[in-house]
């Protein structure tokens, strides 16, 4: 098992710096986005496999589904 490190990674939504865990996930101090991944060292990008395969439904296979996000989405959609 790797330690986790720091990895600084833009946010989706506003391009703002993030330093989140290299195994996990982090929100966005600027705009309050709810999932900012490790995306920039992802092993499917490294690998034999090189696509993401994040998708609005499933999300993302390689780092943790943030909980927090289906709770902002449940609530911003209905």
């Amino acid at each position: 098992m790797t330690d986790a490190y720091l990895v600084d990674e833009p946010c989706p939504a506003c391009g703002t710096e993030v330093p989140i865990l290299s195994n996990g996930t982090s929100d966005c101090p600027e705009c309050g986005h709810p999932e900012v991944l490790p995306c920039s060292i992802c092993p499917r990008l490294t690998s034999a496999i090189d696509t993401c395969d994040w998708n609005e439904t499933t999300r993302c296979s390689e780092f943790p589904q943030h909980y927090l996000y289906n709770l902002v989405k449940e609530h911003t959609n209905g």
